[in-house]
């Protein structure tokens, strides 16, 4: 299987903030193991309480990592 990118979104909480949109974008070969890396890659960040909203295939030129899509 060759990897494609995917954008998972997460709503997590950390230290300083609570209920944050997240986005964590990075290649994969299935949507399963772009959840499971997402999620891996929210906890290192110290982020805890993480629940999936969505996953899917990004654009492949898209910015590889963790980006906070609203904290309001």
């Amino acid at each position: 299987m060759s990897e494609m990118v995917f954008t998972a979104v997460f709503i997590a909480s950390s230290q300083k903030i609570s209920g944050v949109l997240l986005s964590v974008t990075l290649r994969a070969v299935s949507t399963g193991d772009a959840l499971y890396q997402a999620e891996r890659e929210l906890m290192e960040h110290g982020y805890y309480n993480i629940e999936h909203l969505s996953v899917c295939i990004a654009e492949d030129d898209s910015f590889l990592g963790i980006k906070i899509i609203d904290n309001s």
